[in-house]
C-alpha cells in the first residue's frame, strides 16, 4: 500500500464523516499491537526464566555428581589427599632414562632398537623339528626329545654289542 492510498482512504473516511469509526479502528489496531508486544515480552521473560532454571538444574546436577564421585572414590580408597599425591609424585622419574638393551632389574624403558636386537637372537620355533631324516635342512634344529631318542638308541645299541 502506498502513501497515496493511505491519503485516499483517510480523505474518504473524513468525507463520509465517519470519524467515530476511524477512531475505533485506530484504537483497535493500537490495542492489538500493544497486546502483541506485551505477549512477546511475556514470552521472552518466560524463556529467560526457563533458561535460568535449566542452568540452575544443570549446575545442581553437576555439583551432586561431583559429590557422589568423591564419596565413591573415598569409600573405595581411590581418593588421595594432597599430601599423598605429593608423596607419590616425589617418587616419579623427572626425566625418563632409556636403556638401549633390556637389563635385569632395570626400571627404565627400553628403546625399540634394543627390544628388536634382544628378540632377534631368539630361535625361530617354526624351524623346530621332532624327528630327523635325510630331508632335514641346516636351518632346522631338533627338539630335546628328538635328540634323546637318537642318542638313547645309539647308547642302547652300543650296550648290546
Amino acid at each position: 500500500m502506498s502513501n497515496n492510498d493511505m491519503v485516499d482512504i483517510s480523505v474518504e473516511v473524513e468525507a463520509l464523516n465517519l470519524d467515530g469509526i476511524k477512531q475505533n479502528l485506530l484504537d483497535y489496531v493500537q490495542k492489538k499491537a500493544k497486546i502483541s508486544i506485551e505477549n512477546s515480552v511475556k514470552q521472552a521473560g518466560k524463556s529467560a526464566q526457563d533458561a535460568d532454571s535449566s542452568a540452575e538444574v544443570a549446575e545442581n546436577a553437576a555439583v551432586s555428581a561431583t559429590a557422589s564421585a568423591r564419596q565413591a572414590s573415598e569409600s573405595l580408597g581411590l581418593y588421595y589427599t594432597k599430601t599423598q599425591t605429593d608423596a607419590l609424585l616425589a617418587d616419579k622419574q623427572n626425566i625418563l632414562t632409556f636403556d638401549s638393551m633390556p637389563a635385569t632389574e632395570s626400571i627404565n624403558p627400553v628403546t625399540s632398537g634394543g627390544v628388536y636386537i634382544a628378540l632377534s637372537g631368539k630361535q625361530d620355533t617354526a624351524n623346530l623339528v621332532t624327528s630327523l631324516s635325510s630331508a632335514s635342512t641346516d636351518s632346522q634344529y631338533p627338539s630335546a626329545k628328538c635328540v634323546y631318542d637318537i642318542i638313547g638308541n645309539v647308547e642302547t645299541l652300543l650296550s648290546e654289542v
